[in-house]
């Protein structure tokens, strides 16, 4: 329940209006929740991870993300 409630007050607390643009970055434990939370407010939602096997995750019919996308961290050597 906790971390429903912390992915929820942030999409509460964002002011985003029903219709905007949200992306939910990490599709993990906790991005999988925004993501239903996301679509459930009206938002247009996009999921954003590493992987393409974090896909349907995003957009599973029970979650419904209109899109997804990766991300890549670029490696530095200090």
């Amino acid at each position: 329940m906790c971390a429903g409630l912390t992915t929820f007050n942030a999409l509460r607390n964002s002011g985003a209006q029903p219709g905007d643009l949200v992306a939910v970055l990490g599709l993990g434990g906790l991005g999988h929740l925004g993501v239903q939370f996301a679509v459930k407010m009206g938002y247009r939602t996009v999921g954003i991870a590493r992987g393409k096997d974090k896909e349907p995750l995003a957009t599973s019919s029970a979650r419904g993300a209109t899109s997804t996308a990766r991300h890549r961290i670029p490696r530095r050597n200090f």
